[in-house]
């Protein structure tokens, strides 16, 4: 009784090793792809935290100038207003006092800040202002907060 060899021809290995081969670059395709975002959330959740001290801090002064005086040199140390923070005139990330945060400008977020007479919150006009601080990473990602300061 003669038996049968058993085995894989030439051709079906051929075909099994493409269909392999196609199958792996499907997978590293969509790993690679995942790998290129993994810090996103990260980014994000360190412009959300940048966004938030500079709100914190703007929401912290004064609704009008308290002293009468426009402290529009640049200097944030001086600023005694929420007015004052109106178009920030140094987009780097910076502390209070206008000291510059290297490892988080040389990561490259910036920073904007825009103040304005709103009144979606219906209190009255000229009693309350929109803020709007704008945190951007290398200029692709961006966190927007908004906040609002009453006359009160």
């Amino acid at each position: 009784m003669k038996r049968r060899q058993r085995g894989m021809t030439l051709v079906e290995i051929i075909i099994a090793v493409i269909v392999i081969g196609i199958a792996a670059t499907g997978l590293a395709a969509a790993y690679l792809t995942t790998m290129s975002h993994s810090a996103d959330p990260q980014i994000r959740a360190q412009a959300t935290a940048i966004g938030q001290a500079y709100m914190d801090e703007i929401l912290a002064h004064d609704f009008a100038d308290p002293d009468g005086s426009a402290a529009d040199d640049g200097n944030r140390s001086t600023y005694d207003d929420v007015g004052d923070y109106n178009n920030l005139p140094d987009n780097r990330v910076r502390d209070q006092n206008g000291n510059l945060i290297t490892p988080l400008d040389s990561a490259g977020y910036r920073v904007s800040v825009a103040v304005a007479a709103n009144n979606d919150l219906g209190v009255g006009s000229g009693n309350t202002l929109k803020v709007t601080v704008t945190v951007s990473h290398r200029g692709q990602q961006q966190v927007q907060l908004s906040g609002y300061r009453t006359n009160y």
